[in-house]
């Protein structure tokens, strides 16, 4: 596992929410985190072949074996604008989501453009970027904020 996710998922685990705050759910694990996993646009048109972002799948793993709650958001497979396919999403989704994308530099403009849709839907919203565009290139996270 990447070392940026690995200390952002023991970030989480750790100070996310304080351990008063966590609520037991009928039986089912505590959920200490709420994460949104998007999958950046890489294709113009849904169907199109495109190969998955590993990083993606693998930080999913990791975080639900850490507890937490994780929703997967393909933008892959819509051909919808961006901000119709993450209002539907972002709709109904608890207050304390987390939304985390990533990719590599030449991704830099749509996980831009994920997070500025986002956050016009849901101000406040945090966001996590990863990967290769934010652990070779961390200059470019600046501009993610």
């Amino acid at each position: 596992m990447v070392p940026v996710f690995r200390a952002a998922v023991l970030a989480y685990k750790v100070t996310l929410r304080p351990a008063a705050a966590r609520e037991e759910r009928a039986g089912k694990p505590e959920v200490m985190a709420r994460f949104l996993l998007v999958a950046p646009r890489y294709v113009s048109r849904a169907g199109e072949y495109y190969e998955f972002p590993l990083g993606l799948a693998y930080l999913s793993s990791a975080l639900r074996k850490a507890g937490h709650e994780v929703t997967c958001l393909n933008l892959n497979h819509f051909d919808e604008p961006l901000v119709t396919t993450l209002w539907r999403t972002l709709s109904g989704a608890p207050d304390d989501l987390i939304l985390a994308t990533g990719g590599l530099s030449v991704h830099f403009d749509a996980v831009r453009r994920i997070f500025e849709a986002a956050r016009s839907l849901r101000p406040g919203l945090v966001t996590v970027a990863g990967g290769g565009l934010v652990s070779t290139a961390r200059d470019y996270a600046r501009f993610l904020q």
